[in-house]
Formats: structure tokens, C-alpha cells, sequence
């Protein structure tokens, strides 16, 4: 799968989310998503659920860090990777 297909998906996952708040969707991909007030740490649990699911990747607890899902960009590039490994 391309970055860029991996890229939109992440971003219609990010912004199912923040409709459901009541929120319009203004992402840009290197914005944190956590700093931002976007989404809360139980919205991010909810988003690795999803990407997990749409992938069809697992991922450990010890890869759930700030530098794999800060932003949109940093999730594809973990994304990629772990398709790729």
C-alpha cells in the first residue's frame, strides 16, 4: 500500500472522529492530533483500534508512543513500516 492511500485512509479515520465532537476537520498531516485537542488519550486508543482494523496490523504496546502517532504523517510512516516488516 502506498503513502499516500495509507495517508487518506488515517485521514478519514481522524476525521469521523472529530465530526462526532462536533468539530469541522482541518488537518494538516504533520499537526499533533493530541496537542491540537483534536482527539483525547481515550480517542487515541479508540484510533489505534481503527487503524489496527483497517490495516489489519497489530500494535504492541510499546509502539502506542508520541513519536508513532503525533500527527498524521508520523501514523503513515508507522503504518508503512509495519506493513513493510
Amino acid at each position: 500500500m502506498d503513502a499516500e492511500l495509507i495517508e487518506q485512509k488515517v485521514y478519514f479515520l481522524l476525521a469521523k472522529k472529530i465530526r462526532k465532537k462536533g468539530l469541522k476537520p482541518n488537518l494538516k498531516m504533520t499537526e499533533s492530533i493530541i496537542k491540537s485537542g483534536l482527539i483525547d488519550s481515550l480517542g487515541a486508543l479508540e484510533l489505534v483500534a481503527e487503524i489496527e482494523e483497517a490495516f489489519n496490523i497489530s500494535v504492541l504496546p510499546d509502539e502506542m508512543t508520541e513519536a508513532n502517532f503525533e500527527s498524521i504523517s508520523q501514523i503513515r510512516d508507522f503504518i508503512k513500516n509495519k506493513l513493510n516488516g
